[in-house]
């Protein structure tokens, strides 16, 4: 049975025609993706809301580029393995939204 490897794989940010995504390179033999948020910096996933699944590398994040406040969201990213196994892509990042 294949094994997922997330090790080296971290969560950034782009910006797409004024849209703005979460984005990492894919983990070999990685089933589905799931993604994490929190209002405030947390240590664990555990203290975070699951806000979706995916199997695509990007996901698309709610961002106001009129905000007169510089607020910020914490994001992670686990993938689930052949195994079941779920596996941290990266670390816990903070996002401009």
């Amino acid at each position: 049975m294949p094994t997922c490897y997330p090790d080296g794989i971290d969560l950034k940010t782009k910006n797409i025609h004024g849209r703005r995504y979460l984005y990492r390179d894919p983990v070999p033999g990685a089933l589905e993706y799931t993604i994490y948020r929190a209002e405030q910096a947390v240590s664990s996933t555990k203290q975070m809301s699951v806000v979706g699944k995916t199997k695509e590398m990007m996901f698309l994040y709610p961002f106001d580029k009129n905000s007169e406040v510089d607020k910020r969201a914490w994001y992670a990213v686990e993938a689930t393995c052949p195994d079941n196994t779920q596996k941290p892509v990266g670390d816990i990042t903070a996002v401009k939204v």
